[in-house]
């Protein structure tokens, strides 16, 4: 912060939460849980699930 000027007062110019400054990311490891929702299920890619995957017509190769 500049010397002088609050922290709630920089955050309100900013319009953030001073709660944002004391915040840190933290690195989360979702292997675990990749794996066991895989073994339940096997990935579903989303053009599939929205319909605009290209269909498929007889006659015609893709690649």
């Amino acid at each position: 912060m500049a010397e002088g000027v609050s922290k709630r007062r920089v955050c309100r110019l900013l319009g953030l939460s001073r709660s944002v400054l004391d915040d840190h990311a933290r690195p989360r490891d979702d292997g675990p849980l990749i794996k066991a929702l895989s073994a339940i299920h096997p990935p579903v890619f989303a053009s599939s699930m929205c319909g605009c995957a290209a269909p498929d017509i007889p006659g015609t190769t893709s690649g």
